[in-house]
């Protein structure tokens, strides 16, 4: 036999209507809570920055000298210079996971080129994809 649910009585749904008032009332203090403080805390870096700006203005700073050599900079020089260290590392990156992609695929290469010819002779190469120092000596 089913088993009725029986109907909530006027005390429970009052007091359910008094915890989601709670709910709700405590939710909007949260948000209000944290939209004053990201509020004031912007107004303050503001503040901090006027009165940044307002010391320093009209004296030779180190922010003019650092503007003035940037100037002078070539931005050619900038763009091969951001480019070659680009490409250098990009290099390295791509070395790194050629390396780590033999090691991962090496013993499978392995265990296939035995099963299909067990007298074969592998290339030597380390499991890490690098020529074995014995091989370097002939370079």
């Amino acid at each position: 036999m089913p088993r009725r649910s029986r109907l909530p009585s006027d005390k429970e749904i009052e007091f359910q209507l008094q915890v989601r008032k709670y709910d709700n009332r405590s939710r909007i203090i949260t948000y209000l809570g944290g939209m004053i403080i990201k509020y004031v805390a912007l107004a303050v870096i503001c503040y901090f920055i006027l009165l940044a700006v307002r010391e320093l203005a009209g004296k030779e700073t180190i922010a003019k000298f650092l503007f003035l050599f940037i100037n002078d900079i070539n931005l050619k020089e900038i763009v091969l210079s951001v480019l070659t260290i680009g490409a250098i590392l990009y290099g390295l990156l791509q070395r790194a996971l050629r390396r780590k992609m033999i090691q991962r695929f090496s013993a499978r290469c392995d265990m296939l080129e035995r099963k299909i010819n067990p007298q074969k002779v592998s290339s030597e190469i380390t499991k890490e994809g690098k020529t074995k120092i014995e091989d370097k000596k002939w370079l």
